[in-house]
């Protein structure tokens, strides 16, 4: 079995703990024994020293087609695509491709510039080479389908193209032509495997496609279970040396910028007592029965004010621990103060803030009028 990435592993790296999450992710792969990632905008564009760091330290190539020395043509990844066999006599070779975008130039620290090249042409300068040495050519590719399609057009010859672009997952191959295309998600949230066999007659196609999704149905490996834990322990422990970023105006001298739901009793006694008996008033003990009290992706659904100036750990700021009032209804501290003018960034939430974290990613099944009678209170 070969482990490929199509792209975009690193996500944001604005923050420390964004760059902690990158490398821990190097490292996993390097112990799962990955064989390729594709190099999209994500990883060349941000931090171009980063990106070398992270290529040098991993045990797997960055490929790309795409991204090139803009004078020398060099691909600005390890190589353009990597071969691997899979039985005596047999090989794959990956091929990396990015979305076209041709206006995106980058510059090195040494001034050297790095441009992206239409997929197309790309590909069309690899496909009869690789179609004559190897078995099959597979695309990891960062397309969306419209994109993927006009390549399979103008650039046939691919077995098979595996896409990351967005959040779409097809179970299901999707074709064009003959050539089959899979996208596998995001977010690390489903393996998607793809499996091919030779028909009767020795020609080449896809046999199957199974989209795994990550979930607890799937038994934990004890191994990579601390493995992980660890990665976000290293993310959780480098936000903590960030500071909070402050992007509310009422600050009073205090210091103090949300006032937990506390400050809302003596007010909103009946609402209160409400809020105390819901599930979100106990949100953050959901995430200490499941050991994610230090999971930085979890903590901001299951916190108030996380990274801005609310909650940070249970050890210093254990007041803001759960979904609480200025979760939903924004920063009561202007309204606390004067009641009849502090409406500016506070009341009533109309159901926005709850789609932030009741998503359909996270929360499904969620509907507001059936989730709004477990904390029914004041007004809808």
């Amino acid at each position: 079995m070969m482990k490929v990435d199509c792209g975009a592993l690193f996500g944001e790296l604005k923050e420390l703990r964004h760059r902690a999450r990158a490398e821990a992710l190097i490292d996993a792969y390097n112990e799962m024994g990955y064989s390729a990632l594709n190099v999209t905008y994500r990883e060349i564009h941000q931090d171009f020293a980063f990106y070398e760091k992270m290529k040098a330290k991993a045990q797997f190539p960055f490929i790309t087609a795409s991204w090139a020395d803009a004078k020398t043509g060099a691909s600005a990844g390890s190589a353009p695509f990597i071969v691997k066999e899979f039985a005596p006599g047999k090989s794959v070779a990956f091929v990396g491709l990015n979305h076209r975008a041709s206006e995106l130039t980058m510059k090195r620290p040494d001034g050297s510039a790095i441009i992206v090249s239409d997929p197309i042409v790309a590909a069309k300068g690899l496909l009869d080479k690789l179609k004559k040495e190897h078995d099959f050519v597979v695309a990891l590719a960062r397309m969306e389908e419209q994109e993927i399609r006009g390549l399979v057009r103008e650039a046939p010859g691919f077995d098979l193209i595996l896409s990351a672009y967005g959040n779409r997952s097809t179970g299901t191959p999707l074709y064009e032509g003959n050539t089959p295309i899979v996208f596998v998600g995001h977010e690390g949230r489903h393996l998607t495997e793809v499996r091919f066999f030779p028909d009767k007659k020795g020609a080449r196609e896809v046999c199957s496609v199974y989209l795994h999704y990550l979930s607890a149905l799937y038994p934990v490996d004890d191994e990579m279970e601390f493995f992980a834990e660890n990665i976000l322990r290293r993310e959780f422990e480098e936000s903590q040396k960030e500071p909070q970023a402050v992007k509310t105006p009422a600050v009073k001298k205090t210091g103090q910028l949300f006032l937990s739901a506390s400050a809302c009793k003596s007010c909103h006694a009946e609402d209160y007592e409400i809020w105390k008996k819901s599930a979100h008033s106990k949100a953050f003990d959901t995430l200490m029965k499941a050991s994610q009290d230090f999971n930085p992706r979890c903590i901001p659904c299951h916190t108030t004010g996380y990274k801005e100036g609310g909650f940070r750990n249970m050890r210093s700021t254990p007041e803001y621990a759960g979904v609480q009032c200025e979760s939903c209804h924004g920063l009561g501290i202007d309204h606390a103060e004067d009641p009849k003018k502090g409406f500016i960034n506070f009341g009533s939430t109309a159901g926005v803030n709850c789609v932030a974290c009741h998503n359909k990613t996270q929360s499904p099944d969620f509907d507001r009028d059936i989730y709004w009678q477990k904390i029914a209170h004041g007004k809808k």
